[in-house]
């Protein structure tokens, strides 16, 4: 019979020799080894933009361990969730065994639950500084001809994305008031701010639906600068946001509210249909501000208002009134800041490219803490896509206005095969980095201004009833309507 156990296993290495690596040593090697071929080589194409001390491990508390599912991998693990919407965690998992096995390293196990709980581990600040780093970094590239007279012009508009329905969700970030319970999703409320220039997301705030956007336009203002320009939706054109904005240093240009009485006869003339207004503070304080914040409010405020009619072919020619706080008229003429005002409209296709063409519309975490990160890590992959569309505008000189979103994001899912299989820092390499910034440079935009066809259609009536009760009490009355028939 042959024993297996070793003899005096406490001290049997001392009289056999060395001792082999731990499986701790041999984890730390697998990860040294494995370098920066993660999953998709997402660190090849983003790693000029990701710092490496977002991954740094103090080495105590916790992600101090080496483990497979270590910050780094789990970040662009995360990131390629983003990135590729629709993909679950059991496609993300795979890829990443794929990954492994491909470079000879031992796999993770087929269950989701290390990744899952890895990225609960991900600490946001972290994340934050992420963010940070690259919103710095694209901003620092900000060409002047891309400001408005050596300002930098911030677009701001509120939106709401929805979640999975838990308890945990639904306490946090309730249903809207309108729908009856049973019979709607958790909603997150948020208010945004992008570069104009750039088109990347600075800044956000979240909060309840039920919330005024202007709530959390309030809490929004400390991330603006000195001498920003702040163009917003009526929404936002109320008495208290503009003298806000003076106090700050900063101007706004946005369209007048519908309850405010337009009279151009009123006031000092600056042109034709441009006039030089006063608005008087209300009497009643509003119920979104406190009353230290309404008290430092000045009781008057210039404010210039002028008109601007549109043409646009297939519909009646409209008027809209803009209010702005840049009063001098020979500095900024009603026509540029006409031309200014309406590229206001960027923001809705920036929501569209993050919500739709992202998947941040409906989120997938059920917990509010990874509903948060999720968001940010959203706003992060959406800010690196454009990060590399900022890039192959300056190498190729095209507007960056006119290089698709949507076509970079699926240049880059079909592009990035390619460039996993070819080593990286290789001269290959490089040729093939270059050949995916000239694919993304050369899909753009059509310009069609003479498109006969208008853009806004309405949509046809449903065929099915819509859903304003729970379903148990909609079953039964259709049950019963069918019956009676």
């Amino acid at each position: 019979m042959i024993k297996r156990t070793p003899f005096l296993p406490g001290i049997s290495h001392f009289l056999k020799g060395r001792i082999a690596r731990s499986e701790r040593e041999k984890l730390i090697a697998q990860t040294k080894a494995l370098a920066d071929s993660t999953i998709g080589q997402l660190s090849r194409i983003f790693g000029t933009w990701i710092p490496e001390k977002a991954f740094e491990c103090s080495g105590k508390g916790l992600n101090s361990r080496h483990r497979v599912f270590n910050l780094k991998t789990t970040f662009y693990c995360f990131l390629s969730q983003v990135l590729d919407p629709g993909a679950s965690c059991r496609e993300v998992l795979e890829k990443l065994r794929c990954v492994r096995r491909k470079n000879k390293l031992t796999p993770p196990a087929k269950d989701t639950s290390a990744y899952c709980q890895a990225r609960s581990r991900l600490p946001i600040g972290r994340l934050a500084m992420i963010h940070e780093h690259i919103r710095r970094q694209t901003q620092s590239s900000i060409d002047s001809d891309q400001l408005y007279q050596g300002r930098e012009v911030k677009v701001v508009d509120g939106t709401g994305v929805s979640m999975p329905d838990t308890p945990e969700n639904q306490k946090v970030y309730p249903q809207p008031k309108g729908q009856k319970a049973g019979c709607g999703f958790p909603v997150c409320g948020l208010v945004a701010s992008f570069s104009l220039a750039t088109g990347i997301m600075l800044d956000w705030v979240q909060g309840v639906v039920s919330n005024h956007d202007n709530r959390l336009f309030q809490q929004l203002l400390s991330t603006f600068q000195k001498k920003d320009i702040i163009l917003a939706d009526r929404a936002f054109c109320s008495y208290a946001n503009p003298a806000t904005l003076i106090q700050l240093g900063m101007d706004g240009v946005m369209r007048l509210n519908q309850k405010r009485k337009t009279d151009l006869r009123q006031g000092v003339r600056l042109g034709p249909k441009d006039r030089l207004i006063q608005w008087t503070k209300p009497k009643q304080r509003s119920k979104l501000y406190c009353p230290d914040q309404w008290e430092k409010l000045p009781p008057t405020l210039q404010i210039r208002l002028f008109e601007v009619q549109v043409h646009q072919k297939g519909f009646r020619t409209k008027k809209i009134f803009i209010a702005t706080t840049l009063t001098d008229p020979k500095e900024h003429t009603t026509e540029a800041l006409s031309r200014l005002y309406f590229e206001r409209w960027q923001v809705e296709v920036f929501f569209r490219d993050i919500k739709v063409t992202l998947a941040m519309d409906v989120l997938r975490c059920k917990t509010p803490q990874m509903v948060d990160k999720e968001i940010l890590m959203q706003v992060i992959g959406y800010n690196l896509i454009r990060r590399m569309m900022k890039q192959a505008a300056q190498q190729y000189e095209v507007e960056l206005d006119q290089i698709s979103f949507k076509g970079c994001v699926d240049t880059f899912r079909q592009w990035r095969d390619a460039l996993e299989n070819c080593t990286h820092g290789t001269e290959k390499f490089k040729e093939l980095l270059e050949q995916f910034f000239e694919s993304i440079a050369e899909d753009l935009l059509l310009i069609r201004p003479d498109r006969s066809e208008p853009r806004c259609r309405k949509r046809r009536p449903k065929n099915y009833i819509l859903m304003t009760k729970p379903r148990q009490k909609m079953d039964v009355e259709t049950h019963r309507g069918k019956r009676k028939k």
